[in-house]
């Protein structure tokens, strides 16, 4: 029995940043950052998309860390 693909490879979707991500990126390289903001607004990438750009920016300079607490903030 032959058994030929019926779909093609999932390709990649490139979408534009939230207002919030968008925000935190057109921050300057030197700036701490302090995001409050709504669920579902773009947070959690726009950290990630932050330490891409500074990582791109800076080259082999930095070192990241991306530390993260869902529980309440007492327990952190």
């Amino acid at each position: 029995m032959v058994v030929s693909p019926t779909t093609s490879a999932p390709t990649a979707v490139i979408r534009e940043p939230t207002f919030t991500q968008t925000l935190m990126l057109d921050a300057p390289f030197g700036d701490d950052l302090c995001v409050i903001s709504a669920r579902g607004t773009g947070k959690s990438w726009g950290i990630v998309l932050v330490v891409v750009r500074d990582h791109a920016h800076f080259a082999l300079r930095t070192a990241e860390s991306i530390p993260r607490c869902n529980k309440k903030p007492r327990h952190c």
